[in-house]
């Protein structure tokens, strides 16, 4: 970055990226979007064990 009016000298950042396979969600789109907050959590409570041996095991 080189801006006199604002810095005495120019300045340069990195912003390293990690690569990810499948879709990309822009953050805007879904910050604060309870509809994908209770889909996701819906998700979570579906993919946990729910029959009782399980339940009884967890309590352990």
């Amino acid at each position: 970055m080189e801006d006199e009016t604002a810095w005495a000298r120019p300045w340069a950042a990195e912003l390293p990226f990690t690569k990810v396979e499948g879709p990309l969600y822009e953050y805007a789109c879904h910050e604060r979007n309870y509809g994908m907050e209770n889909l996701l959590v819906s998700a979570r409570a579906v993919e946990q064990p729910t029959t009782d041996a399980a339940l009884d095991n967890r309590a352990r």
